[in-house]
């Protein structure tokens, strides 16, 4: 495959728009074809993003010899890549604060455990 023949990069080259979730930084994506914003990446796991929007899609039809792979199949993959890295560190951190007895997320646990238990009876 020659150079002429890679996918543009989808995503800003600055990385503006990102949104802080959770799972970490997701970048906007843009339609390859009209630039309207076609979702979000996981900014930690992908390197290089190109997306059709749905009416480009239905308009120009699917890229010849490229694999389209479901969303499902996508997150599986994300989640596997997240299962095979070490423990983050905001985890290990939350560890070590619940096994403090005098610290704000021990007292919060307590008090949960107390709700949950009270429940029980």
């Amino acid at each position: 495959m020659g150079s002429h023949d890679v996918l543009p990069d989808c995503r800003t080259r600055e990385r503006t728009g990102l949104v802080a979730t959770a799972r970490g930084n997701m970048v906007p994506i843009y339609c390859g074809s009209c630039g309207k914003i076609d979702g979000y990446v996981d900014e930690k796991y992908c390197t290089h993003a190109f997306a059709l929007c749905v009416p480009c899609s239905e308009k120009y039809g699917d890229i010849a010899h490229f694999y389209k792979e479901p969303d499902e199949v996508f997150w599986a993959r994300i989640r596997e890549a997240e299962a095979a890295e070490e423990v983050p560190s905001d985890l290990i951190l939350l560890a070590k604060e619940l096994e403090d007895p005098s610290s704000i997320a021990s007292k919060l646990a307590e008090d949960w455990r107390r709700h949950v238990l009270k429940g029980e009876r």
